[in-house]
């Protein structure tokens, strides 16, 4: 493969919400059960060795990454956020945000990835719906207004919102829109599609979209206050996900069982069944 190969781990198949549209068949009904802690090492150790050019960000989902915190298991985000850290990774955690909606999880959930970030001397970002499916407008705009109005929370997580791509993602759009204003708090394009939201001092957020020009991306602003990217453009990104029942898929596409061997044989028979014989 000469594209760029970028991990993602789905931690567990656990959902609060049963979308129609979900690829992930996540919901309620799935066990929320975690991926061990030592089989990322594991994998994240053999990712590093993969002769491609592999990248630096790293996510984390599932189902709902956020579901640890929610069943009482506070440790198990930030010793996976160590773990990746540990490897020189960036990490970014995919959630509906919608425990966004109740300060008693977005207080100590954003302290706690904060205080992550701090520790492991990183930023953490966190990606975001903003669509017609998941009904969390109200949890997004809470989760920037907190990150927003917070300089400890501000210096430590950045935010990715994903979804405009999609029919309603103009109404959702300005749905957040208006609720950052009721919060006092202003939302403006910024380039490449992306937007700044930012309170009367002057502090502010880069929200990065998923979406430049019709044209859907992977990758993420450097910094808050600061756009820049070196995985931009379509195309240019394959995306490499485990899952906790030790499969792995590549782009949404095609999957096979990890069963004992080793990640380069397994990633290699992907990209023979995607894109035919390697080069």
């Amino acid at each position: 493969m000469n594209k760029m190969l970028a991990l993602e781990f789905k931690i567990t198949d656990w959902c609060n919400l049963a979308c129609p549209h979900c690829p992930e068949n996540s919901c309620t009904k799935n066990p929320p059960a975690f991926m061990p802690l030592e089989k990322i090492e594991e994998y994240v150790d053999e990712f590093q060795e993969l002769p491609f050019n592999t990248s630096k960000n790293v996510a984390i989902g599932g189902g709902e990454g956020m579901a640890p915190y929610l069943f009482g298991n506070e440790d198990y985000v930030p010793t996976v956020i160590g773990v990746l850290n540990k490897f020189d990774k960036n990490v970014t955690i995919k959630t509906n945000a919608s425990w966004g909606n109740t300060y008693k999880y977005r207080n100590p959930i954003l302290k706690s990835l904060a205080k992550c970030a701090y520790f492991n001397n990183s930023l953490i970002t966190l990606r975001m719906p903003v669509d017609e499916f998941h009904n969390n407008i109200s949890g997004v705009s809470n989760i920037i207004a907190d990150i927003v109005f917070s300089d400890y929370l501000l210096a430590a997580l950045r935010v990715e919102i994903t979804g405009f791509d999609t029919i309603g993602s103009v109404v959702a759009r300005a749905r957040l829109e208006s609720d950052l204003g009721d919060k006092e708090i202003k939302m403006i394009d910024s380039r490449n599609d992306d937007l700044v939201a930012y309170d009367e001092r002057g502090a502010g957020i880069h929200i990065r979209t998923d979406y430049v020009s019709g044209v859907p991306r992977l990758g993420r602003a450097v910094a808050n206050h600061l756009y820049t990217s070196d995985e931009t453009g379509g195309g240019f990104v394959n995306k490499l996900k485990i899952d906790n029942a030790d499969n792995a898929i590549l782009n949404n596409t095609v999957r096979a069982k990890i069963g004992g061997r080793s990640l380069m044989d397994v990633v290699q028979g992907l990209g023979e069944k995607m894109y035919g014989r390697q080069k």
